[in-house]
């Protein structure tokens, strides 16, 4: 009798669980699909420099990603991602820039590159560069 009511209890659980797995995707979508709407919606032509690139800080908290299912159902596309600190200054760059080239940079507290992982002409680099931006070591 008792294993009759762990069962039960066991299955309400899991069926709770899909259901908060469900929400959070919809809440994801919902917010992706406002995101495009309020891009597509942008500049209506009259003003030319509301057509320049804009940007926009989006934070999403950390329980969207627990599950794998919220995990796979998430994806961000952009050519530049900039990671900033409590203060809001950038201390990490993903780009890819306008000939194609991605790469990642780490930035120090003034702002300066101290690490930087890209791919240029299909070969990886990496370059690590002192408190001044002079390179300290380079591969290849």
């Amino acid at each position: 009798m008792e294993q009759l009511k762990l069962d039960a209890l066991a299955r309400r659980i899991e069926r709770m669980e899909r259901q908060i797995r469900r929400w959070k995707i919809l809440g994801i979508a919902a917010v992706a699909a406002l995101g495009l709407v309020t891009l597509l919606a942008g500049p209506n032509g009259r003003d030319a420099k509301a057509a320049e690139p804009k940007e926009y800080n989006i934070t999403l908290p950390p329980e969207l990603f627990r599950s794998a299912a919220a995990q796979s159902a998430v994806e961000i596309r952009a050519r530049r991602v900039i990671l900033v600190d409590k203060e809001g200054k950038a201390r990490g760059r993903l780009q890819v820039s306008e000939t194609g080239t991605p790469s990642l940079e780490l930035l120090g507290p003034g702002g300066q590159t101290q690490v930087k992982l890209a791919v240029k002409a299909g070969s990886p680099r990496l370059v690590l560069y002192d408190k001044l931006g002079r390179v300290l070591w380079r591969a290849p």
